[in-house]
């Protein structure tokens, strides 16, 4: 309603508040990662057409990067386990590349992972800080790259 009220009365270009809804919209899915707990719920309404706003960014760029924003370790090591924790690539990984495209850091950490290695193993080894690497390794046993063993 404001967004409408501001391009009706000029002081907004309607591309531009597109763009600020889309940006919100992301927002808002990637803090939910974020989260401690919480529960969340879809429904599917018979939106009018004119009311849907459209990503245009692919959702495994916001999952990526709502894995990424994770600072509190945690939430991290729930999900992953203890420092002592194995992690190898799947053998799905070929696959679940394709789709993930994996950044320098990421195909860095698929290398070193192979057959299994250890969180403390390549925190110790990486350049990266600790909890970017945990980051980033929670973020491939998301995405089916890496699985704990």
């Amino acid at each position: 309603l404001l967004g409408k009220v501001l391009v009706d009365s000029g002081f907004l270009k309607p591309a531009d508040l597109l763009a600020a809804l889309r940006e919100q919209i992301k927002e808002i899915v990637v803090e939910a990662f974020a989260w401690a707990d919480g529960a969340f719920e879809t429904a599917q309404q018979g939106a009018r057409s004119r009311e849907v706003v459209k990503l245009t960014t692919e959702i495994r760029d916001i999952v990526r990067e709502g894995m990424h924003r994770i600072s509190d370790p945690v939430l991290i090591f729930r999900g992953l386990g203890p420092m002592d924790t194995t992690v190898a690539v799947t053998r799905n990984a070929t696959t679940a590349m394709k789709e993930f495209r994996p950044s320098e850091k990421e195909r860095r950490i698929i290398g070193m992972a192979g057959a299994g290695i250890s969180l403390r193993d390549l925190c110790n080894t990486l350049p990266y800080p600790a909890i970017e690497t945990c980051q980033i390794v929670y973020g491939l046993v998301t995405f089916g790259v890496l699985e704990k063993t």
